[in-house]
């Protein structure tokens, strides 16, 4: 995959440990829409995304994209090359988890997609992405400006469903504590304090290819 940079819950138990260290590697075995582990009295908001008008932005583009409910989900088509597309959802949040289903309809496996916290505007928040060819990163965008702060490069990981199907993608923002667990298992955690709060969302981007068609359900937001 070529990384293209154009393109939980924080649960802060009496403890003082996060979610993240209260969970370890692993919440358990992969469960599709939900996160094992998590009690559901932490259930601060959740959608199927049947409901049109639910409170995601949408958006058309003139080259053929678009962000929309559909197939009872939220769908993203991205048709053109090296461009990114997300859609937030009203709402100010520090320290929260976001949990969704991502499934590949079609297009490139060389994409990406996942989901935001802490999105300030367009050109500020924090993103926890994988690819349909199995690689995985955290991104921040400051200032308009992408950086990944999981590593040099996009990491490979065999727990990532390649291909058609679906991964169940948790990002994790507890205090200055940046998580990223895919299908069950935590693949990587950074430390970043640039943005303290913000909104919600989902992301998916193109590279080389267009034609990216990515369609989200189950997504459940976590505080404690």
């Amino acid at each position: 995959m070529r990384v293209c940079f154009i393109s939980t819950l924080i649960l802060i138990l009496a403890s003082g440990c996060s979610i993240i260290n209260r969970l370890g590697s692993h919440l358990s075995e992969p469960s599709y829409g939900s996160e094992p582990g998590i009690p559901e009295s932490q259930i601060l908001f959740q959608d199927d995304f049947s409901r049109a008008g639910s409170g995601w932005t949408t958006s058309y583009s003139g080259e053929g994209s678009s962000v929309n409910y559909s197939h009872q989900g939220l769908e993203f088509y991205n048709n053109e090359v090296e461009k990114d597309y997300w859609s937030t959802r009203e709402g100010k949040y520090g320290n929260v988890a976001v949990g969704v289903d991502a499934s590949k309809l079609g297009g490139p496996d060389d994409n990406s997609f996942g989901v935001i916290c802490r999105y300030r505007d367009a050109e500020n928040f924090y993103a926890f992405l994988v690819s349909s060819d199995g690689y995985y990163g955290i991104i921040k965008v400051k200032d308009g400006n992408y950086s990944l702060l999981s590593g040099k490069n996009m990491d490979f990981n065999s727990g990532i469903t390649r291909g058609r199907g679906t991964n169940r993608i948790l990002g994790v923002c507890s205090e200055d504590e940046l998580g990223l667990y895919v299908n069950g298992s935590l693949l990587s955690i950074v430390q970043d304090s640039d943005f303290a709060d913000g909104r919600i969302g989902l992301i998916s981007g193109s590279n080389a290819t267009p034609g990216t068609d990515i369609l989200f359900d189950n997504l459940i937001l976590y505080q404690q």
